[in-house]
């Protein structure tokens, strides 16, 4: 209803705002009809308001069921404004005809649309894609609020983006029912469509309602009908290499059109950084080419032929041609850059750490040559064409110039490097050299030399011939490999079970060597014979004379052991819980026994002291000697108990409890187990049905039999007159209730001999009776005091002797009273006879 009242005010209020022209005297006035239909559907909306206004004059209607208004105007300019729930507005400016048909349609309204509606007043200048030009814009704001606009952004069809945007840094201030125009200035991208464009005006802008509410920062669409680009792009294109790594310096792009009737060349060129600017060129599909001076060769190469279209210039704004790059490495024969002077054809150039990059080749073979200190040392040709791999060159070449030393890379006899280093001298020279890893011997002259190789062997305490080399001049001209006889070797030291023995040193030949994982690494040895020691946890373990040779990696085993101990007690059950120590040396190693198995881990060959204790109690101590398995007999065992009825049948559900222990419940098969315990003796407690029937002392490893009796009892019920009497009827022993049963008679069963208390209840009277069950099948008779029951009365013979005395007193008094009146009546007669 609110939103309606701001329309319907916004619609009085318009004339006000709006700039059609007064109407001149003696126009013609009549009717005019509009039409208005959904754009959807195209069927007619029912109900919409039709305005139009002008300055002097202001007419309204609302449509029919077939979407027809009839107004009454004159023959002039109005301002309409459509509207209709449910719809956006439409609005515009024209000049209405008598009896005219007036057609519009409305577009349904969706969430979020603002009332703003905005026309194109001027556009002007070279607007073209890339050029630049200005516009008018004319806002009118229908919203309850004042918008801040901050850019404009000109969306066309066809364009996916803004194609021409105008930023506001300040914003501009668009009120309630304000109509403004706003000049700005119009830029089309290069690559928007041209020509006629239906065109959308998107706000970025911010609302502040007529409450003081700001939403925002949001964008506000509205319909600018159609634009016109002229069909013409302004933009700047740059040509690359192959890969687009390298601008085309000095390059000329020829443009031709290939529209029929249409002859036109379009000559451009690049500048140093590969650039050129193509300007106002009529849009359409052209003949590319483009031309590169080579200086490799003094030619004009044809580097690119395409036929683009002017607008997938505009967007790639890139061109890659047919140039690529050479890249030169130059090396002597050791491998080494050298930095030198080369010629690849017409171009010549100095390489840099023995490389140079020669950008901007075209296809084709050129020769390169090489030059070392003024002698020509390479002479060889390089191909270039277009390469496979991306970002490669089109043509890649080594040269190896003829340069170079005798270099000597020291390795020892498995081909690793020294790690100690080696004498080496040449003769006839008689020099000498001292390294572990590279020698060089540099520019030597033609001849036949020979290298004799000295090392230091650590281990023996001597320094030995280890190689003798024979090289010459040029044959052997570079770098050699050389392999001295000295090599290292891993020496792999495994407990009894294949690990890695744990210790962390030994001795080789007397010399304390680290123990890594169980390796011993030997470096820089000779072939021989090695004696190699070791302790752990002060216990020799390891004490062998090993014959070392090249690639070669022994074996030995040092006496350590991961000793697993089968814990049972002397009545041969598996201890399941226990804590057992082991002491090695002065180490002590504790770990708990679980299911008669512990595990003590890196145990040195000998004799070591080892206890078990059981819940405090130390139940073995003595000497186990190290092996992988050991059996252990501890002081202890199971305690158990079995308890049986007189027929020997197993009875269950007897608990026995040893005080500070713990206790256990038998099962079917009558067998209390209360687990492994220390040898002593331990007194228990039997109870059967919650109350105590055995004590005794029991003994691990010895069971103990107890006979349980049970007994079967039957109760009776019965009234004063020895009737069968319904009762409900409970046994209990020491307090506990057994049973509770109904009837006249109950049987209970599973009974142990003894004393029991029997309850018989008939509401509100009951009975209790002691009795000692001493024979299976025993039967107790309990009379209630019950003669005669009315009801939920009873009453027994007691209860009838009290109600009956008082009544036979009263009926004797009432006899003797009549006798004796009697008596005295005729007592009376007799008297008055006499007289």
């Amino acid at each position: 209803m609110q939103r309606s009242t701001v329309l319907l005010l916004t619609l009085v209020l318009i004339p006000a705002i709006f700039a059609a022209e007064p109407i001149p005297p003696g126009t013609q006035f009549g009717t005019v009809y509009v039409r208005v239909t959904d754009c959807s559907s195209g069927g007619p909306v029912v109900g919409a308001s039709v305005y139009l206004d002008n300055p002097t004059h202001r007419a309204s209607g609302i449509t029919n069921s077939t979407g027809y208004a009839a107004v009454d105007v004159f023959a002039w300019f109005y301002s309409y404004y459509v509207t209709a729930s449910g719809y956006k507005i439409e609005a515009g400016e024209r000049r209405f005809s008598i009896g005219e048909v007036f057609q519009i349609c409305l577009f349904p309204e969706s969430a979020g649309f603002w009332r703003i509606v905005a026309s194109v007043q001027k556009w002007q200048g070279d607007i073209h894609a890339g050029g630049s030009g200005w516009a008018i814009i004319r806002m009118k704001n229908l919203e309850p609020g004042v918008f801040n606009i901050t850019a404009f952004e000109i969306w066309v069809s066809g364009y996916d983006g803004p194609a021409i945007t105008h930023v506001v840094p300040g914003g501009v201030l668009l009120g309630r029912l304000v109509e403004k125009d706003v000049n700005i200035t119009v830029n089309p991208r290069p690559d928007v469509p041209v020509g006629r464009l239906k065109a959308e005006l998107r706000l970025k802008t911010t609302f502040t309602s007529a409450d003081g509410r700001v939403e925002g920062p949001l964008t506000a669409s509205t319909d600018l009908d159609y634009i016109t680009i002229l069909p013409y792009r302004t933009f700047k294109l740059r040509v690359l290499d192959f890969w687009g790594n390298n601008p085309v310096p000095d390059a000329t792009v020829v443009l031709e059109p290939t529209l029929a009737g249409i002859e036109a060349t379009y000559t451009l060129k690049t500048d140093e950084n590969g650039y050129t600017t193509i300007l106002r060129m009529p849009d359409g599909a052209y003949r590319m080419r483009i031309f590169y001076p080579s200086p490799y060769d003094g030619q004009i190469h044809l580097v690119k032929q395409s036929f683009p279209t002017l607008v997938d210039l505009a967007r790639s704004k890139v061109v890659t041609v047919s140039l690529y790059e050479a890249h030169l490495t130059v090396v002597d024969l050791a491998g080494r850059p050298l930095d030198t002077e080369f010629a690849l054809g017409n171009v010549k150039s100095l390489t840099v750490d023995g490389f140079a990059q020669l950008r901007n080749v075209p296809r084709g073979r050129y020769d390169v040559k090489v030059w070392w200190r003024g002698i020509e040392v390479y002479n060889g040709s390089i191909k270039v064409d277009e390469p496979l791999v991306r970002n490669s060159p089109g043509g890649k070449l080594e040269a190896q110039a003829v340069v170079g030393d005798i270099v000597l890379q020291l390795r020892r006899f498995d081909g690793q490097k020294l790690r100690s280093p080696a004498k080496l001298e040449i003769t006839p020279f008689e020099s000498s050299q001292v390294d572990n890893e590279t020698v060089a011997f540099s520019r030597l002259p033609k001849g036949e030399y020979i290298v004799k190789a000295f090392v230091y062997n650590r281990f023996k305490a001597s320094e030995s011939l280890a190689a003798t080399f024979r090289f010459s001049i040029p044959k052997d001209h570079g770098e050699h490999i050389v392999r001295l006889e000295v090599f290292d070797t891993v020496v792999n030291v495994v407990d009894m079970d294949g690990r890695p023995a744990p210790m962390n040193t030994a001795t080789v030949e007397g010399r304390e060597v680290s123990v890594v994982n169980g390796r011993i690494e030997l470096q820089d040895i000779t072939a021989s014979e090695y004696l190699i020691k070791a302790q752990w946890l002060g216990f020799t373990v390891l004490s062998e004379t090993v014959t070392i040779t090249p690639l070669t990696q022994p074996y030995i085993t040092a006496k350590i052991y991961a000793m697993s101990l089968a814990v049972k007690g002397f009545d041969g059950s598996t201890v399941e819980k226990a804590v057992a120590t082991i002491k090695i040396g002065d180490v002590n190693k504790t770990k708990e026994v679980v299911n008669g198995s512990v595990t003590f881990d890196l145990v040195p060959a000998g004799n070591h002291s080892l206890t078990v204790s059981m819940n405090g109690v130390k139940v073995f101590e003595g000497l186990v000697e190290a092996d992988r398995h050991k059996a252990v007999v501890v002081d202890a065992g199971l305690v158990r108990v079995v308890v049986k009825d007189q027929r020997g049948n197993p009875v269950a559900g007897v608990e026995v409890e040893i005080a500070g222990v713990g206790k256990s419940r038998a099962g079917a098969d009558g067998v209390v187990t209360l687990g492994q315990m220390p040898a002593g003796e331990y007194r228990y407690q039997a109870r059967y049905k919650g109350f105590n029937l055995f004590s005794g002392v029991a003994k691990p490893g010895l069971a103990v039999n107890l006979t349980l009796p049970l007994y079967t009892l039957r109760i009776e019920v019965v009234n004063e007159l020895n009737n069968p009497l319904e009762a409900v009827i409970e046994i209990t022993r020491e307090g506990v209730l057994l049973e509770r049963r109904s009837g006249v008679e109950a049987y209970f069963t599973g009974l142990p001999q003894g004393p029991y208390l029997v309850r018989a209840t008939v509401e509100p009277k009951q009975v209790e009776q002691q009795v000692l069950l001493t024979s299976d099948g025993q039967a107790v008779r309990i009379t209630m005091p019950i003669v005669l029951a009315f009801g939920s009365i009873l009453m027994s013979s007691s209860d009838l002797i009290t109600i009956i005395t008082p009544l036979a007193a009263a009926l004797v008094a009432m006899v003797s009273t009549f006798f004796l009146s009697k008596a005295v009546r005729r007592k009376a007669k007799r008297a008055k006879g006499m007289v």
